[in-house]
């Protein structure tokens, strides 16, 4: 009688074992795939942002030339005066 629950032990140790590396590699892999896709998302987000922030310093910098071209030439004119 005893030899009975050490064989079901048994058993289900064979049989629960190879499930639970089944359910590790599984964990493992779907973490991978969602942190690639978070990082490919961030760098998305990333360059979206870099894009925007250029356009608005190139935007920034047209502005500061033509206020400066046009001082200078506010001078230049009443200095003609």
């Amino acid at each position: 009688m005893l030899i009975r629950p050490k064989l079901f032990l048994t058993l289900s140790l064979f049989c629960v074992a190879p499930l639970l590396l089944i359910s590790l590699v599984n964990f493992r892999n779907g973490s991978k795939a969602t942190e690639a896709l978070l990082r490919r998302d961030l760098a998305d987000g990333l360059s979206d942002v870099t894009r925007h922030f250029e356009a608005l310093l190139r935007e920034r910098q047209d502005e500061l030339r033509l206020l400066a071209l046009g001082w200078q030439s506010t001078s230049t004119n009443e200095s003609d005066r």
